[in-house]
C-alpha cells in the first residue's frame, strides 16, 4: 500500500469480507471480527486508524 486509497481500499475490502460475521448472533464474535479489522487496519498505519474506525462503525452498524 503506497497511499491512503489504496490503504482505505484495503480496510474497505476487510470489512467487506468480514461483514456477514459481524451481524452474526454471536455478539463475542462480532466484537473479535471487528477488533481483527481494526488490528490489521492499524498494522497498515495508525495514524489513519480513525479514518478506518470510521469505515468499520459504517458497514457494520
Amino acid at each position: 500500500m503506497t497511499n491512503d486509497s489504496e490503504d482505505l481500499l484495503f480496510i474497505k475490502e476487510l470489512v467487506q469480507l468480514f461483514g456477514d460475521f459481524t451481524r452474526c448472533p454471536d455478539s463475542r464474535l462480532s466484537d473479535i471480527i471487528i477488533y481483527d479489522i481494526l488490528l490489521l487496519a492499524s498494522i497498515i498505519d495508525d495514524e489513519r486508524i480513525e479514518q478506518k474506525e470510521s469505515i468499520v462503525t459504517i458497514v457494520t452498524s
